[in-house]
């Protein structure tokens, strides 16, 4: 899972930065994991995932800090943002 590596980054003492371009975008379809969290229906994998993930990095999520990061990301224009660059860009090649 990316999440993983982004908590080996974290780990190492690496932090993210803000970019103010557009670097890399990903595809949402029925079968994808990021639609199916997104919607709030993981799958008993995805739940086995993020919990050895919590144990491997001493990860506590709860809800209430993914509704606040949630609330954050609506408040800030993320994802607004994020729903004008997918549109935009839909069919775009890649290269």
């Amino acid at each position: 899972m990316d999440v993983d590596l982004w908590c080996k980054f974290r780990k190492m003492g690496y932090w993210y930065k803000k970019i103010p371009d557009f670097v890399w975008g990903f595809r949402i379809h029925e079968g994808s994991k990021t639609s199916c969290a997104q919607e709030g229906r993981w799958t008993p994998a995805q739940v086995a995932e993020q919990n050895i993930i919590n144990e491997r990095y001493g990860l506590n999520h709860v809800r209430m800090s993914t509704r606040m990061a949630q609330f954050s990301r609506l408040i800030n224009g993320s994802y607004a943002r994020s729903w004008v660059e997918t549109h935009r860009r839909r069919g775009m090649s890649v290269v």
